[in-house]
C-alpha cells in the first residue's frame, strides 16, 4: 500500500473513532462494563471445596476468576452494543449520502472499508482498555472498601490474558461479523440479526439440556462457536472442584478445543471482512446494487446509449408567475 493509501485509511479512521467516541452507544458499552465488573462476584463461582477444610478462599483476581469475569462481560453486554455499533457504520453513511464520495475521490473500497474498520476497532478497543482499567481498580482495591472480595498478588498478565484470550476474540467476531453484515445488505434489520442469533447460539451452550442423539453434531458446534470462551470454562475448567489452591495458582490448561474456537472467532470474520471488500468493490464498479447486491444484466452494462430527439419547447406548455 502506497503512502498516499496510508494516510487516506489513517485519515478515516481517525475520523470514524472520533465519531464512535462520541457515541451515547460505546460509552452506554463502559457502564454496563463498569456494571458487570462490580456486581460479578469471580470469586463466587468458582468451585472451592478446600475453603472448608483448609481455609482457602479462592482470590478474585486469580487467571481463573478474572477470564470468568471477561468471558461473561462479554456474552451479556457486549455482543448486541459492539455488533450494533460496528454493523451501522456503513450503512449510516448511505444514509447522509457520505458513501457517494467513494465515486469522486481516490479512496479505493479496500481503503475505505479498512479505515471504517479500523476506526470502529479503535474506538471498541477504548472500551475494552476502559473495562480493563475498572477490572484492575476494582479487583485491586475493593478488598479495602469492606467488601468480601479476596484479594491475591497482583498479576498484570491475568487482566491481560482475560481480556486477550476471553473478550478479545468475541469482540473482534460480533464487530467484523456484523460490519460485513452491514456493508453487504445495508440493512439495519439484517445487522441486528447478527448478535441475536449469536448470543443465542452461545447462551446454548451454558444452558443444561437433558441428552439426545443431537450431541453427537450439536456438542461440536458449540465447542466451536465458543466466542467467549465461556462453554470451555464450564465445561473442561469447572467440571470438578480441584480445590481452591489449584485455581489461584494453577495456569491455564489450554486445549486443542479452546485453540479452535479461537482460531473460529477470528478467521471466520477475516473471511466476511473478504466478502464484503468484495461486494464494495463490485458496487462502485457498478456490476452490483449497494442496497441489494443484484446484479445488473450484462446487456445493459453494454448497452450503447441512444440520442431521444429533441421536441420543440412550445410543446411543453410552460407558464411563468411573478414572484
Amino acid at each position: 500500500m502506497k503512502a498516499g493509501a496510508w494516510r487516506r485509511v489513517l485519515t478515516l479512521a481517525r475520523h470514524e473513532a472520533r465519531v464512535h467516541l462520541r457515541s451515547p452507544l460505546l460509552w452506554g458499552l463502559v457502564l454496563f462494563a463498569a456494571f458487570a465488573t462490580m456486581m460479578i462476584n469471580p470469586a463466587a463461582m468458582i468451585p472451592s471445596g478446600d475453603q472448608a477444610i483448609g481455609g482457602v478462599r479462592p482470590f478474585s483476581n486469580s487467571h481463573f476468576a478474572l477470564a470468568q469475569v471477561f468471558a461473561l462481560s462479554g456474552m451479556i453486554f457486549y455482543t448486541f452494543l459492539v455488533s450494533i455499533l460496528a454493523g451501522m457504520s456503513v450503512p449510516h453513511d448511505d444514509e447522509t449520502k457520505i458513501g457517494d464520495l467513494l465515486h469522486s475521490t481516490p479512496l479505493s473500497p479496500a481503503e475505505y472499508l479498512a479505515g471504517k474498520f479500523t476506526g470502529v476497532m479503535l474506538a471498541l478497543g477504548t472500551a475494552a482498555g476502559i473495562h480493563l482499567l475498572l477490572a484492575i481498580g476494582w479487583y485491586e482495591g475493593a478488598t479495602f472498601l469492606g467488601t468480601d472480595l479476596v484479594r491475591g498478588p497482583f498479576h498484570l498478565s491475568a487482566y491481560l490474558m482475560a481480556l486477550l484470550l476471553f473478550l478479545g476474540p468475541g469482540l473482534f467476531f460480533c464487530a467484523a461479523m456484523a460490519f460485513a453484515t452491514g456493508e453487504i445488505t445495508r440493512s439495519p434489520m439484517a445487522v441486528y440479526a447478527v448478535p441475536t442469533v449469536t448470543f443465542l447460539f452461545t447462551h446454548a451452550g451454558l444452558v443444561p439440556r437433558p441428552a439426545s442423539a443431537l450431541d453427537v453434531v450439536l456438542d461440536p458446534l458449540l465447542n466451536l462457536f465458543d466466542l467467549w470462551g465461556a462453554r470451555w470454562l464450564s465445561q473442561t475448567v469447572f467440571t470438578e472442584d480441584r480445590g481452591a489452591a489449584y485455581y489461584n495458582s494453577a495456569p491455564f490448561p489450554f486445549d486443542a478445543t479452546f485453540i479452535l474456537s479461537r482460531a473460529v472467532a477470528i478467521g471466520l470474520p477475516l473471511v466476511a471482512l473478504v466478502l464484503a471488500w468484495r461486494h464494495c468493490t463490485q458496487v462502485v464498479r457498478g456490476l452490483g446494487s449497494s442496497r441489494t447486491g443484484a446484479k445488473t444484466p450484462a446487456a445493459l452494462q453494454n448497452a450503447p446509449l441512444k440520442a431521444t430527439p429533441a421536441k420543440p419547447l412550445s410543446e411543453l406548455h410552460m407558464q411563468s408567475n411573478p414572484p
